[in-house]
């Protein structure tokens, strides 16, 4: 006979033990540790290395591992571990306590339009991120025309023209595209958006970031 038991069944299992918990305050509970790092090794130790550690002093002294029998291992190598990271949880949970009684419905929608259209906008359109930090880098910039995009200008930075392009692009541009104008290249990876430009009076601007 073969029996697999699901990922779901192992979930099911081990979570029996705080079914008494008030609705929500597991999770409350749980985004609390994780904003203020209460579990982290710095902590309560490296538990992916310090249960195999444990389970192997039990094979050597020739005994079943036990929860008591944890509990008392990992209380004897980081004694203050319990303590720290409960005071680090009920700290931050003070700190949500405090933010839930600011919370509005005036604060709610001002999130959700934020979520809906500022951050949509700047996620999806990369150019404009772009232009938006130019911006809080104290540079003026100014959206180009339909006239200008026929030149191949995208935008004005203190009054001076440039093209921004994708790396995708390869820097294969028209031949139109090769007249006098400095190009932004940007590439978006997995920490951001790279930009890349060889301008010497971009640079002069952003020499402080760079």
């Amino acid at each position: 006979m073969k029996l697999t038991i699901s990922t779901n069944q192992i979930k099911g299992l081990k979570k029996g033990s705080l079914d008494h918990f008030p609705k929500y305050t597991t999770y409350l509970i749980n985004q609390a540790s994780q904003t203020a790092q209460a579990t982290r090794p710095s902590v309560v130790g490296q538990l992916s290395n310090e249960y195999p550690n444990y389970a192997k002093e039990c094979e050597v002294n020739g005994v079943t591992p036990t929860l008591e029998g944890w509990r008392e291992y990992h209380t004897s190598k980081f004694p203050d571990a319990l303590s720290k990271s409960t005071l680090r949880i009920n700290e931050m949970i003070s700190n949500f306590k405090a933010a839930i009684d600011q919370i509005d419905e005036a604060l709610v929608l001002e999130w959700v339009k934020d979520l809906l259209y500022e951050k949509t906008f700047y996620g999806f359109n990369v150019e404009a991120t772009i232009k938006l930090y130019l911006v809080d880098r104290g540079v003026t910039v100014v959206d180009s025309t339909p006239e200008d995009e026929s030149k191949n200008i995208d935008l004005y930075i203190n009054d001076r023209p440039y093209q921004i392009k994708p790396k995708s692009l390869g820097h294969k541009q028209s031949v139109a595209s090769y007249i006098a104008i400095p190009i932004i290249i940007y590439e978006e990876t997995d920490k951001g958006i790279i930009i890349e430009f060889e301008d010497d009076y971009l640079k002069g601007l952003l020499k402080d970031v760079i």
